[in-house]
């Protein structure tokens, strides 16, 4: 799911470099941020920068904390393709997710969510906002865009063209039955 119920992903370190207070790294950071963090703490830096990788090193968020949350990004781009087939982007303030065929529970095509009022995510703001859904979904077309010609996939789009790999091992309905307590409006 996009939901940042799934997205955050706890990541506790230990070891040489790392300070042992305790301390949290505010802000946006990736999965690509991994690596070259772990590069980092093992003094082989320049091997992230050989290797030309995407991420950028944690290491300075933990080293020099900010009142201010800094991360490595301003922005994330989230896909989803275990049961549904979605993306989106995740920003300090907002949560654009672009459903790419009907949602399984019932939810619309576009949500937008804005995240410094409302982090449980439970007002859609997508219709009430038409501007800034616009300004999400033209983002979102263009960053897929340049990614495919960046990989060469130029007009084919893997989203759209791998098969959800969580439907062949049975339907929604028998992973996720319905139950009247967590069911949504849509399944009721």
């Amino acid at each position: 799911g996009l939901y940042d119920t799934n997205l955050y992903i706890p990541l506790l370190m230990r070891g040489p470099g790392v300070p042992s207070n305790g301390g949290t790294v505010d802000g946006l950071t990736r999965m690509q941020d991994l690596a070259p963090t772990l590069l980092e703490l093992a003094g082989q830096r320049e091997g992230a920068e050989r290797e030309k990788m995407e991420g950028v090193s944690m290491v300075p968020l933990f080293r020099h904390p900010s009142p201010i949350p800094r991360g490595t990004c301003d922005r994330v781009h989230i896909t989803e393709n275990t049961w549904m087939k979605k993306r989106g982007f995740r920003t300090h303030e907002w949560k654009f997710i672009q459903s790419l065929e009907p949602d399984l529970h019932g939810r619309p095509m576009r949500e937008l969510y804005r995240l410094t009022v409302d982090p449980g995510e439970q007002r859609n703001l997508a219709e009430a906002l038409p501007e800034v859904t616009a300004r999400f979904s033209a983002e979102l077309e263009e960053y897929v865009a340049r990614r495919l010609e960046a990989t060469g996939r130029v007009g084919a789009d893997p989203l759209l063209a791998q098969p959800i790999p969580m439907r062949k091992i049975g339907s929604a309905k028998e992973a996720h039955p319905k139950d009247e307590k967590w069911a949504s409006p849509a399944e009721k």
